[in-house]
Parts: structure tokens; C-alpha cells; sequence
């Protein structure tokens, strides 16, 4: 039989008038160190309110020990309270659970609501050593389904427990793997977002690379350009597009278009003046195109470093 941390609890449901053998009966059960007998005379403490305290010990009893004589059978009272209180309790009993035992004093007539149950009979006094063996055969067998019970009860907490563990343990695996992955789409999505600036990256070095290949090329066809094919496509808008690389080329055929034009015009103004005897400008117009030559000499070398920068 296994164990259990306490003793059998036993009630001791009787009349007053009856209480010279159930004291005795008392005694006899409180010598086992296995049985916790319940006696009003020995249990109440004073100022404990009766009904109260008998209900609860009703409750709390693990068998009950129903003290029968033709006395407390005829007799109204606490007796009849506390057998229908026992048979209350007895209705929330798993099936073949002894949990009441009859015992009779003498030949009294069983009550109606206890003939069902299996009763034992404390009389002739010759008989009552075999009477106390197979009453306490009864309450081992009680304190042997209070075990298991008890033990079933153990273990249905130990399951809920490990039920309750697992489903813990369930939870946080279940919470590390969406964080897990959580993490793994965050590094995804990082490596996407660095992959696609490395591309933009790549095309715009490649954009930039072509572009500069393209402006070497123009580069080179505007110096094998002449003046004229420069100056259309500087109308076209085309020299906007070149680099500084083509600066030069540009600036050297706009100072010598500038040089023949003036030149010209200097040219004529001076041999139509010495030769010709024609003045543009009147009678002053030798000292005037000496003037307007120095000007043009000191505004192109104005235009010159200008063009140059």
C-alpha cells in the first residue's frame, strides 16, 4: 500500500446515549498511528460553534463510522443530520469508494436511506476483537483508495505541470523562431537594399565612364575641326557639350577669326588714308585709326587671358 503524509480521517457519527461504546470504539481507532477518529467530546473546543465544526469534520472525513442502536435509530436529531449530511457527501463518491459503515449496537432496524450499504455488528461482546479486525480491514481499504486517489490526483497535477511547461517551452521556441526569422528577413532585405545601391552604383559609374568616353571622342573630332565647322557647332549648341578639354581649341579660332576681321578692317581704313587720300573720318582720321589700333592691340590681350581661364 503506498503511503501518504497523513492519517485516515474517521468520523463518529453516534447519539449521546450511545456514547459509553463509541468513547471506547474512540480509543481502540486513535491507537492506530494510521487513524485520525473524530469525537465531538474530544474535538470541539469550547466557544466552537457545534454546527459548524460537525459539518466541516463531515466534509473533511475520509470514511464514516454511522453508530446504529434503537435508541439513536427512533430519535430525532443530530444523528439523522449527520447520516444525511454523510450521504450527501457519499453522492460526489466515486463507485465502490467506502466511505460510510453501519455499525450496529444491537438489534435495531436499519434506517431506510442506509439499507444498501453493507453493516457490521458490534454485539455479542465475544465477537468484538473479530468485529474490530474487519472494521479495520474496511478502513484499509478506504485509506488504500485515498492513496490513490491521492496519487492520481499527483499525478494529473504533474501532467497539467508538464502540459503547462511544454506549452511555456512551445511558446518560447516558437517566439525564438519568429524572432529568428524575423532577423534572417531584416538581413535579407539589408542585403537587397546594398545589393541594389551597388548595382545604381555600377550603372552610374558605367554612365559616367561611357560619358567620358563619348566627350574624349568629341574632344578629338572638335580639334580636327576647322574654325567654321567649330563656330556651327557652336550655334548647334554642340560646344556646350563638350568638357574644358575642348576650351582651348575653341578659344584659338575665336581670337583668330577676330585678328582677320580687325586686321582687315585696319588694312583698309590705313591704305585708303595714306594712299587713297580718303579719310573715314575726315580730316582726323589718321590719328583715329592709329587710336582705334592700339585699343583693338590692348582689348584683344584683354580677351585673350579671358578666354584662356
Amino acid at each position: 500500500m503506498t503511503t501518504t503524509d497523513r492519517k485516515l480521517r474517521v468520523f463518529l457519527c453516534h447519539s449521546s446515549q450511545d456514547k459509553p461504546i463509541v468513547r471506547e470504539l474512540y480509543l481502540r481507532l486513535l491507537a492506530e498511528d494510521w487513524i485520525d477518529p473524530w469525537l465531538d467530546e474530544e474535538k470541539l473546543l469550547p466557544g466552537q460553534d457545534w454546527d459548524l465544526e460537525i459539518e466541516k469534520a463531515v466534509e473533511a472525513a475520509d470514511a464514516i463510522i454511522v453508530c446504529l442502536s434503537s435508541t439513536s435509530v427512533s430519535k430525532e436529531g443530530y444523528v439523522q443530520k449527520e447520516i444525511k449530511a454523510a450521504l450527501n457527501v457519499a453522492l460526489f463518491m466515486p463507485e465502490e469508494t467506502i466511505y460510510i459503515v453501519p455499525l450496529r449496537f444491537d438489534e435495531c432496524s436499519m434506517p431506510r436511506n442506509l439499507r444498501s450499504i453493507q453493516y457490521i455488528d458490534f454485539f455479542p461482546i465475544e465477537r468484538k476483537e473479530w468485529v474490530y479486525s474487519r472494521l479495520f480491514q474496511s478502513l484499509k481499504v478506504r485509506m488504500e483508495q485515498v492513496v490513490k486517489r491521492k496519487d492520481e490526483e499527483q499525478a494529473r497535477k504533474e501532467k497539467e505541470e508538464r502540459e503547462r511547461e511544454e506549452a511555456k517551452e512551445k511558446a518560447r521556441q516558437e517566439s525564438e523562431e519568429r524572432k529568428q526569422k524575423e532577423a534572417e528577413e531584416d538581413s535579407r532585405r539589408e542585403a537587397d537594399e546594398r545589393n541594389r545601391k551597388n548595382i545604381e552604383a555600377h550603372e552610374m559609374k558605367e554612365v559616367e565612364e561611357k560619358t567620358y568616353v563619348m566627350l574624349n571622342e568629341r574632344y578629338e573630332k572638335t580639334e580636327e575641326q576647322t574654325p567654321q565647322q567649330a563656330e556651327e557647332n557652336m550655334s548647334l549648341g554642340v560646344g556646350a557639350q563638350v568638357d574644358k578639354k575642348t576650351t582651348p581649341a575653341l578659344n584659338k579660332n575665336i581670337l583668330t577669326a577676330l585678328d582677320i576681321i580687325v586686321f582687315g578692317v585696319t588694312a583698309f581704313i590705313v591704305i585708303a588714308t595714306f594712299l587713297g587720300g580718303f579719310s573715314l573720318f575726315g580730316p582726323y582720321g589718321s590719328p583715329i585709326t592709329i587710336i582705334f589700333a592700339g585699343l583693338y592691340i590692348l582689348g584683344r590681350g584683354f580677351l585673350n587671358n579671358y578666354l584662356r581661364k
